[in-house]
């Protein structure tokens, strides 16, 4: 699994040959992203303004505004 972006006609995958560790997925939208670096050995945390109830309780959700200072330490 890999998660993918097009560049022109190109598609480049952007994880698979990165060190495991935390990835703020900002927006995090219904996850999918999130779902797909869980697979590939990242741990995730899910920021959205608007966040969506976990319906899988091992995702972090947390509520920030791209636009605004994070809600992190």
């Amino acid at each position: 699994m890999a998660i993918w972006v097009r560049k022109g006609r190109e598609r480049l995958d952007l994880f698979s040959d990165k060190k495991r560790g935390v990835v703020l997925d900002l927006p995090a939208g219904f996850g999918q992203e999130s779902a797909h670096l869980r697979e590939l050995g990242f741990k995730t945390v899910l920021a959205d303004l608007f966040p969506r109830p976990a319906k899988n309780r091992s995702l972090t959700w947390v509520r920030a505004d791209a636009m605004a200072t994070f809600p992190f330490g």
